[in-house]
């Protein structure tokens, strides 16, 4: 019987110590993800330009020009998955003026009022970044199979209406603002 004991004890250990090294590796590889965000919102700080940051662990998107927060807009739903990207660009500013394909271009028109009404944004506008992000307000979107986050339709609209092509966006991770070290 201590023969049995002895062994189920040292099958014990070694679990517990294989747990621990793949606990920390775990650790180690969110710690290089969250740096690897940061150090991509610190490269937008520097930079004389307009963008957006996706705080996750505060559940807000906030446009930002340098130091200096310009909006904040709270998540209604996010759907981003585990890791999504840590950055993007602008890549369309999509509308549903039409059933038919809300991917489709917008013609100019001739007078100004038209351009206007062509281009600012409407409740059921959205964004759509490279690697896939959407953010949009309306129901409509929630189908996407895509990562997503869903915003007050206010906050969408002032987000539509200034950001352009290759506006860029920067995602913290769910426990940036967490100490990450051993617990014993």
């Amino acid at each position: 019987m201590s023969r049995w004991r002895r062994k189920v004890g040292l099958a014990a250990l070694m679990a517990t110590v294989w747990w621990s090294s793949a606990q920390g590796e775990l650790a180690a590889a969110e710690l290089v993800y969250i740096n690897e965000a940061l150090r991509q919102w610190l490269v937008l700080m520097e930079i004389d330009q307009a963008y957006l940051v996706v705080d996750r662990q505060a559940g807000e998107v906030r446009l930002q020009h340098g130091k200096a927060i310009l909006r904040q807009c709270p998540v209604v739903v996010d759907s981003m998955g585990t890791r999504p990207d840590l950055t993007g660009t602008l890549q369309q500013r999509i509308r549903r003026y039409r059933p038919r394909s809300p991917w489709a271009q917008i013609e100019r028109g001739a007078f100004d009022w038209e351009n206007n009404l062509a281009e600012q944004a409407t409740a059921d506008c959205a964004l759509y970044f490279d690697g896939g992000l959407l953010i949009y307000a309306s129901p409509l979107w929630e189908g996407a199979l895509i990562p997503s986050l869903r915003l007050e339709v206010e906050d969408l609209r002032a987000l539509y209406n200034v950001g352009q092509r290759g506006l860029t966006l920067v995602v913290l991770p769910l426990s940036w603002d967490e100490e990450l070290g051993d617990e014993h």
